[in-house]
């Protein structure tokens, strides 16, 4: 069963710019919360509009809010994605998170350090 988040809501919004090839990449991750806190919604997008990185960056963020509003716990969605290895990865301009292994390894491992689990 679908739980809905409230018409308004509040959300975080993050930006890391990552070091991977000739370019910095920069992903934006916004979060929508329940009124509890709990992460219910993702959206996640890139510097590069219209390019298969971002609509699979876009794809994510659904599949992510689809997961959380049907009752799987973030603990379990982190579990199956984090340290997955793809790119673009390397450095980061975070100083908590100084590495990434993928785009989806990165916003596991922050929302777990926003969010716990």
């Amino acid at each position: 069963m679908r739980e809905r988040l409230p018409d308004t809501r509040r959300s975080v919004t993050h930006r890391v710019k990552i070091q991977s090839g000739p370019r910095p990449v920069k992903l934006y991750i916004t979060v929508g919360m329940y009124e509890d806190g709990r992460p219910g919604e993702v959206f996640l997008q890139v510097d590069e509009k219209g390019t298969t990185l971002s609509g699979l960056c876009i794809v994510a963020g659904i599949l992510l809010s689809i997961c959380l509003q049907h009752g799987v716990g973030f603990a379990k969605i982190k579990e199956k994605l984090m340290y997955q290895d793809f790119e673009p990865n390397g450095m980061t301009d975070n100083p908590d998170i100084r590495f990434m292994r993928s785009l989806i390894d990165y916003t596991m491992k922050w929302m777990e350090g926003e969010f716990g689990e």
